[in-house]
């Protein structure tokens, strides 16, 4: 039995070091070719290793200038060849799993204005034009008069606006979920490359659990494996054609849904 388990973070310093100086340097030193705010990238070194990242921008009313910059990052370690071999078949799907996620937050945020949209409406059905709570206000931005609620009622105080995480962006509670299935399967397609774990004849479990105390959820997928013949299952991942392997695509919805996952087809030698 093999299970992939994901974690916020390393639970080796060192491995957690080297994964913090990768982000930051991706999201805040890293220039894209021709001005563009996404998109893939790979820098590094043989003595400091390898980064293959790809960077994707969300919209969100909350944050400074309406949109927050994410990272798909990847250490490829200090072999040159192997990292410049493996980028294009990380990007691509880096590239899939981004445009999945723009695509639910958009929906989303669209939604979502849609709603605030029609309570406001509303409200000045039921209140009157510029007035809320029977007190009125004038269509002016509360930063330019220093008032501490705008003219829809919304609090603006310093400090309680809070910045939101990934499922709130999206709208969907089994993104992190989604995320693990894929990351799952570009691994194994990284191993038939490189070699690794058998691919062949495996079965993959997934499930949103809860914890102790259950107020939050953690997501977590156990991959079951039964190989026949060891042997044969090496020799055939050991000899990869070169061609990209069928992975399982997982659609970034915006709402909770069960998670479809193909089974693996056999690797044909």
């Amino acid at each position: 039995m093999l299970t992939y388990l994901s974690l916020r973070g390393p639970s080796d310093p060192a491995d957690y070091a080297l994964l913090r100086r990768s982000s930051i340097r991706t999201l805040s030193c890293e220039l894209l070719p021709r001005g563009l705010s996404s998109g893939p990238l790979c820098f590094g070194d043989s003595a400091t290793g390898y980064t293959i990242a790809y960077i994707f921008r969300l919209p969100d009313p909350m944050a400074r200038g309406k949109r927050r910059s994410y990272a798909l990052v990847a250490l490829a370690g200090k072999d040159a060849g192997r990292a410049f071999r493996a980028c294009p078949v990380i990007w691509r799907a880096f590239g899939r799993i981004a445009t999945g996620i723009v695509n639910s937050a958009e929906k989303f945020q669209e939604e979502q204005k849609r709603r605030e949209e029609q309570n406001f409406s509303n409200n000045n059905s039921n209140n009157g034009p510029n007035r809320i709570g029977g007190r009125q206000y004038t269509p002016v931005s509360s930063f330019l008069t220093g008032r501490t609620v705008d003219p829809d009622g919304q609090p603006r105080r310093h400090g309680q606006i809070r910045a939101r995480n990934l499922t709130e962006i999206v709208g969907n509670e089994y993104i992190f979920a989604e995320l693990h299935a894929n990351f799952v399967a570009l691994l194994q397609q990284l191993g038939s490359m490189f070699g690794g774990v058998p691919i062949s004849e495996e079965r993959i479990v997934c499930s949103t659990l809860r914890d102790e105390k259950g107020m939050n959820s953690a997501s977590r997928s156990v991959m079951m494996s039964t190989m026949k013949d060891p042997r044969r299952e090496s020799t055939a991942s050991s000899k990869y054609d070169g061609r990209e392997l069928g992975v399982s695509t997982v659609e970034m919805s915006t709402g909770p849904k069960p998670i479809p996952i193909a089974p693996r087809r056999p690797l044909v030698a």
